[in-house]
């Protein structure tokens, strides 16, 4: 899961951990329809990735999937709610890898 927080001191990064590499948040201006640009890391397949928009007064804005441009290997996520506040708030996105399942069998 990567925090990007965007306050009177511009765009920074809180905290990375395992699975995303890059969130670029320049398209997204708090409003309905802006895009924000994931790449998680390359080590594993990534099945899907978790968007999480906070607003530090407000809290919870949004949160969903974002979609996998096959093009450039790229997820997209599209903001589907109007950010009320433009100057502090975070994002939280998390790369999400499905282990498969594992059978087991028992015999006595």
């Amino acid at each position: 899961m990567i925090k990007r927080s965007n306050s009177r001191n511009g765009p920074r990064v809180y905290a990375q951990l395992l699975g995303v590499d890059n969130v670029d948040t320049r398209e997204y201006h708090g409003r309905i329809g802006d895009v924000i640009h994931i790449e998680p890391y390359a080590l594993f397949k990534v099945d899907k990735v978790l968007v999480a928009i906070r607003a530090e007064k407000a809290g919870l804005i949004e949160h969903g999937l974002a979609t996998l441009d096959p093009k450039t290997n790229q997820w997209h996520y599209t903001a589907t709610a109007d950010n009320p506040e433009k100057e502090d708030w975070s994002i939280a996105v998390t790369a999400v890898q499905h282990q498969p399942l594992k059978a087991t069998q028992t015999r006595s």
